[in-house]
């Protein structure tokens, strides 16, 4: 085997021992979180919901992942690069303008190409498309406070921490830019174990990983995860039509339009990755 190979062979290894790490121990924390919450509530006298457990099972599997995959990736990275004295805040690097609005507008971009091509393979594939609805809605069963928690904010700090934390600091020695957006976007997709957000899920792994290598930092990716996951959530809400392959493509273009036009007025070089 070529020796160049090795290196790029043991993070793509790496990636897939992420992904069965994080799987793993969202299963173990919801099996423990639910058990824990059924024994209070029996012992209380309440009748118990099974349904109700799922969102609570969700929240604490990605509470668990946080502590899990945060304190890795602190001591690995954070605090590395704090003793070396060349750790620089990532919220620092985003906390203007024309930053945000790259990050914001690229990752609504981002969200209505995932639609469409959510609506394409549900097409493909009903039985896929109702199988993911019936996941959703147990989880946001009634606009649930936990499903809602777990799925806009607590899902993203755990998912960025992992794919565009861990993954991607570990990645961009050995592929640079285009490879981290690959492998990330590929691993994100696959640890979501349905065809409908595992195919969708990659190029907005993608987007991620981009701004992950970009900005040397999880934070801008985190901000944008939270935009997306949140966009999905209560979009739904507030918007009751259907909203057809041709909404979504126009405001996907135009979001895009707007990002690709801050980045190339505004940003007069890349920033350094160390």
């Amino acid at each position: 085997m070529d020796k160049s190979l090795k290196p790029k062979i043991k993070t793509i290894l790496f990636a897939a021992v992420l992904i069965v790490l994080m799987l793993v121990t969202q299963f173990v924390a919801a099996f423990f979180g639910s058990a824990a919450v059924s024994f209070v509530t029996v012992f209380m006298g309440k009748s118990l919901d099974v349904q109700s457990l799922i969102p609570i099972s969700l929240l604490v599997s990605e509470i668990v992942c946080i502590i899990v995959f945060g304190i890795w990736y602190f001591n690995k990275y954070v605090k590395k690069d704090k003793n070396e004295g060349v750790y620089e805040s990532g919220l620092k690097k985003i906390l203007n303008f024309k930053d945000l609005v790259f990050i914001i507008t690229l990752t609504v971009a981002g969200f209505f190409l995932a639609n469409i091509i959510s609506q394409f393979i549900s097409a493909a594939i009903p039985e896929a498309g109702q199988k993911f609805k019936s996941v959703m809605d147990s989880v946001l069963v009634d606009g649930n406070i936990f499903g809602v928690i777990a799925t806009a904010l607590l899902g993203p700090i755990a998912e960025e921490l992992v794919f565009r934390g861990l993954l991607v600091k570990n990645a961009k020695k050995e592929f640079g830019l285009i490879g981290c957006m690959v492998l990330s976007g590929i691993a994100f997709g696959i640890m979501h174990l349905n065809p409908i957000q595992g195919i969708y899920a990659i190029p907005m792994g993608m987007i991620f990983a981009y701004f992950a290598y970009r900005y040397n930092s999880i934070i801008p990716t985190i901000l944008a995860h939270i935009i997306n996951n949140s966009i999905a959530v209560f979009l739904p809400k507030i918007y009751h039509g259907d909203m057809g392959y041709i909404t979504c493509a126009v405001l996907c273009l135009a979001f895009l339009a707007v990002s690709v036009t801050v980045k190339k007025c505004f940003f007069k070089k890349e920033l350094v990755i160390s």
